[in-house]
């Protein structure tokens, strides 16, 4: 079967879809209980069919005419349309290459764009009727008056098919259920067109008929895809309770009823919607339609080089860049789309009732959004931000180009950073950048997690004039509250005179950007001579002894669901193997102090949970592979809503050494005191966190 009967194919699936589908909701919709006898039913099956688009409100029949326009259309330009260009020189019924005549190019030329809109007509078509079925509603024009002209018309159809027949929408998907399904169809819609921007060079590229219309149909895709996900997606699972209050409302409106009905649609979903819905919400939408309107410029562009045939030059010069950039708008566009699904779940309704707000509101709530989402990017997703930067730079530049560039740039990044040697100094710590995160973190955190505290055991007392190493347990999969705890207000609050320094793995500090984030917050790498250098200089830090081999044993943990915390017993593993960090506190005369937190090892999950394969890494590597870690929905690389409690246990006072180094038994002593006391803390306090109750802690 070759390429053009395998075309043909397709076409004609999606052509028998768009009936199909009408059919089947048109006998889902209506009544199993009506005339009896095969013929009566059947005419009333027939009526219904030709009802359904007036029937179920103006998206319904907008909805239906694109489908059905769009269909007529591919079956008209379609038919003997669906032809392939051949590159070879050779093709059926057409000559050699060097045989063709101008008037065989420009054949050849338009039965291929012609077969490639019907070919695209086609699924637009049945992404139309699935639209229609899905938004669907009997209801929604119960309050239409004073209409005239066309919409006159529509409304005595609309009541026509209201008066015949009783539809029945039990069998159609909820409004949630269906605007999970549009944002679905809408990145779909996004795939589609950055799929028709990595074949367009198979189809010629710039400057010919079909590489043109690749690009111009991946607009049209990721316009449709914005139009789908926030228009129609939001619509549908933001639904105010006007539907819900039009069903009291019948005949004649009362004073009340209609001063309710009018309040009830203020709280709808619109598409135009400036500065309205939440912080959060503005923000994410900010963002994604920035991405969109960069990726469709960039879009533009093409097409407009593609149009006055001025693609030559990039044939010759820069062709490769030119597609590199295409490629990149596209994905792009893509990630824009995902970003505005992503704003549908941040969306505050009741936020559209509160009167207009001043101009200082406004841009005052769209900051706060702003910093929302620089802090979580700071704490969650800063390398991620980096590996997307280096590989969007090999498809902006040539591999080559874009490989040179960073070998030359990242050896001068590293000298220019490692200045006097900050991962072991902290010369490069910035109590402002400190001050703001902490503050921002305590005020953007809790909205993630649903609540954050942190706690001191009742009878812990603390002296400035005293040193303290902080033990964080359990490590988990990202013991990231080691290092923002430190500088959060409540913490501070508690320990005014008390500032430790986090200890972390000197790996953290080779990635770029995350490098300088945890710098900049105070981080130090844990190693021996930096371990008595900081205890010398700030009398307190803050390690996680557990260290990676904790983190190996996380899957002790009880499974938990992404939706909500698991409330099946299992264990917390305490890696209790190193007593390094017991024998320097000894030395330096340090308290050993155990902080216990609740919530961060269920915040985040691996996807790929294999204990034998972490461990084995782990012993080769130094790290446990694969590492691909997951919250928020399951698949966002932000936490989950599980709480988030710190609880910072009793000092544990050291001996006295009189200048001596602490033996053997005395290390194995107080290594036994501190995890037996971490042990115990975390099994006093489980049981008043939701889902942890039946957790117990182990030492492994």
């Amino acid at each position: 079967m070759n390429v053009k009967v395998q075309l043909s194919v397709v076409w004609l699936v999606f052509l028998c879809l768009v009936p199909i589908l009408h059919v089947l909701a048109t006998l889902c919709t209506t009544p199993k209980h009506g005339p009896e006898g095969v013929v009566k039913r059947g005419l009333t099956v027939l009526k219904a069919g030709f009802q359904f688009p007036f029937a179920g409100g103006p998206r319904t029949l907008v909805f239906q005419a694109l489908s059905w326009i769009l269909l007529c259309i591919s079956i008209l330009i379609g038919k003997g349309a669906i032809q392939i260009p051949c590159w070879d020189g050779y093709s059926e019924g057409i000559p050699p290459c060097g045989l063709w005549t101008d008037d065989d190019i420009f054949s050849l030329h338009v039965y291929n764009v012609l077969g490639a809109m019907a070919l695209f007509s086609a699924p637009m078509s049945v992404a139309f009727m699935v639209k229609s079925i899905l938004v669907f509603d009997p209801k929604s024009a119960s309050h239409r008056r004073g209409m005239t002209g066309t919409r006159a018309w529509w409304w005595r159809q609309w009541k026509d098919a209201q008066q015949t027949i009783e539809w029945d929408v039990s069998c159609l998907p909820s409004k949630l259920t269906a605007s999970y399904v549009v944002v679905i169809l809408g990145l779909l819609w996004s795939l589609v067109g950055v799929g028709l921007l990595f074949a367009q060079p198979l189809h010629g590229g710039l400057g010919t008929p079909l590489g043109t219309a690749c690009y111009i149909f991946s607009v049209i895709c990721f316009i449709l895809s914005a139009f789908t996900i926030h228009g129609l997606g939001g619509l549908l699972r933001h639904t105010s309770k006007v539907d819900s209050e039009s069903d009291d409302i019948s005949g004649s409106f009362p004073v009340g009823d209609a001063q309710r009905l009018t309040r009830s649609r203020q709280g709808q979903w619109k598409f135009w919607m400036p500065f309205k819905g939440g912080a959060i919400f503005v923000a994410t939408q900010a963002t994604g339609w920035v991405l969109m309107s960069s990726a469709l410029a960039v879009l533009f562009v093409m097409i407009a080089v593609a149009i006055t045939r001025t693609a030559e030059f990039a044939q010759n010069f820069i062709y490769f860049q030119m597609h590199s950039l295409t490629i990149t708008a596209g994905v792009t566009a893509l990630i824009a789309e995902c970003v505005l699904a992503l704003s549908l779940l941040f969306f505050n309704a009741r936020n559209l009732v509160r009167g207009k707000e001043p101009i200082s509101t406004i841009w005052h709530r769209v900051s706060l959004g702003a910093q929302h989402i620089l802090v979580m990017s700071i704490l969650y997703i800063p390398m991620h931000i980096t590996l997307a930067v280096i590989v969007s730079s090999f498809f902006i530049l040539q591999p080559l180009t874009a490989l040179v560039l960073w070998i030359g740039i990242l050896p001068i990044y590293y000298m220019a950073t490692g200045i006097g040697f900050a991962e072991k100094t902290g010369s490069r710590e910035w109590p402002a950048f400190q001050k703001w995160l902490g503050g921002e973190a305590e005020r953007v955190l809790p909205m993630w997690f649903g609540n954050l505290s942190v706690q001191v055991e009742q009878g812990a007392t603390f002296h400035p004039d005293q040193s303290y190493v902080f033990g964080y347990l359990p490590h988990g999969l990202y013991p990231l509250g080691a290092a923002y705890l430190p500088i959060l207000p409540s913490f501070r609050n508690l320990f005014p005179d008390i500032k430790p320094v986090t200890l972390s793995a000197s790996i953290v500090f080779q990635l770029p950007v995350l490098r300088d984030l945890l710098l900049w917050t105070g981080l130090r790498e844990v190693t021996r001579s930096t371990f008595k250098r900081t205890l010398q200089e700030r009398k307190s830090l803050i390690l996680v002894p557990g260290g990676q081999a904790e983190l190996v044993e996380t899957y002790k943990f009880p499974r938990q669901s992404w939706l909500k915390a698991s409330s099946t017993s299992g264990h917390c593993a305490f890696y209790s193997g190193h007593k390094g960090f017991v024998r320097l506190a000894l030395q330096e005369g340090a308290h050993l102090v155990p902080i216990i937190v609740f919530g961060e090892v269920t915040s985040l999950r691996n996807f790929i949970d294999t204990p034998r394969l972490h461990r084995w890494t782990y012993k080769v590597l130094g790290f446990p592979l694969p590492y691909l870690i997951g919250g928020k929905f399951g698949v966002l690389p932000f936490p989950s809503r599980h709480g988030l409690k710190f609880i910072i246990g009793r000092p544990i006072k050291p001996p006295r050494l009189h200048g001596e180094l602490p033996t053997e038994e005395q290390v194995s002593h107080y290594h036994e005191i501190f995890y037996n006391n971490a042990r115990d803390l975390w099994n006093e306090h489980r049981k008043n966190f939701p889902g942890y109750e039946n957790v117990e802690a182990i030492l492994v």
